[in-house]
């Protein structure tokens, strides 16, 4: 995971703290870009795209956050 979150954070450097696009929902996009408070969403999606579309795998961490209120690994076991 710490691997994961290191690459995601030198791509908002290279991209001068710039949000990247994961999906076409806007507030996806905001809330995957927030690696501060939700780190865990993040390396989910990662773990997703290697199974299922991207376009799917980026909006599955914003809907089960809005599900289930909590993004946090030990909630989400």
């Amino acid at each position: 995971m710490i691997k994961l979150l290191e690459i995601a954070t030198q791509r908002f450097v290279e991209n001068n703290c710039k949000q990247l696009p994961f999906s076409d929902n806007e507030e996806s996009n905001i809330f995957l870009n927030d690696l501060v408070h939700y780190p865990h969403a993040y390396v989910l999606a990662c773990l997703l795209e290697r199974q299922i579309k991207s376009e799917k795998a980026w909006e599955i961490p914003y809907r089960i956050c809005g599900l289930l209120g909590t993004c946090e690994m030990k909630e989400l076991a």
